[in-house]
């Protein structure tokens, strides 16, 4: 499987648990990242100079990235908080050629609102999308593409005003169990992001571990070659094919 996102630290934090649940059952699992989060704060206090940050990140998510069980990170080396104003097909062309190589079964992203509405998300959306287009005219159509998205009750627990996805509507909900704990351990690997993660990290240890217990997709169903998909488990029929 592969994750898709614009900054260092959006593996952990979106879907840590779920890469760390898969790569525990000895899936291959990669991670795709636009940028090396220059852009981003130093930490509460700071953790390096501003112009040692893209060094310093990058470190952190590739520790994150052993903690979680990924395989490979790549980074398309875009200037953090330029997204937007890339060319869409041009980071299309790219993202695309990288899952060619990795050739996933499973595509993981952003949903069109980019979670949180941030820029650069969003045009990660847009340019995944396009790219998991492109591998099908290139010899290799992607299974399955994915959105993480939270829950309306997600937003609720956490005590912030963001709408949030219905929960009817998700397609997938996975259970971690044990991820939770190796999730919570990589998302503490970014500590230059830690004011970020204040307004819950502040929550007792086994009340994040709750939080942190499902994580939440949805399908997209016009991109995705197969979209009969089970409730629980974004595989469910192709691990042994």
């Amino acid at each position: 499987m592969a994750f898709v996102y614009a900054h260092p630290d959006d593996e952990s934090f979106i879907t840590g648990g779920t890469a760390a649940h898969y790569s525990s059952q000895g899936v291959e699992v990669y991670l795709l990242c636009a940028t090396r989060g220059e852009a981003g704060r130093t930490g509460i206090p700071p953790v390096c100079a501003r112009e040692e940050l893209p060094r310093v990140r990058t470190e952190e998510v590739i520790r994150a990235a052993v903690t979680l069980g990924i395989s490979e990170v790549q980074f398309l080396d875009y200037r953090d908080g330029t997204l937007s104003e890339q060319p869409t097909g041009e980071m299309a062309g790219e993202i695309a050629e990288a899952l060619l190589a990795w050739r996933p079964h499973v595509v993981v992203t952003f949903p069109p609102d980019g979670l949180s509405g941030h820029p650069d998300h969003r045009a990660v959306h847009r340019a995944a999308r396009r790219a998991v287009a492109l591998c099908g005219e290139r010899g290799w159509t992607v299974p399955r593409l994915f959105y993480a998205v939270f829950p309306a009750s997600f937003w609720r627990t956490v005590g912030r005003d963001r709408p949030g996805v219905e929960e009817s509507s998700i397609n997938v909900t996975l259970e971690l169990g044990e991820a939770a704990r190796v999730k919570l351990e990589a998302v503490r690997k970014h500590r230059t992001q830690n004011h970020v993660l204040r307004w819950y990290l502040n929550f007792p240890e086994e009340e994040i571990l709750r939080l942190y217990q499902r994580e939440y997709f949805l399908l997209d169903r016009e991109l995705s070659a197969d979209s009969d998909v089970s409730p629980t488990c974004l595989f469910a029929g192709l691990l042994d094919s």
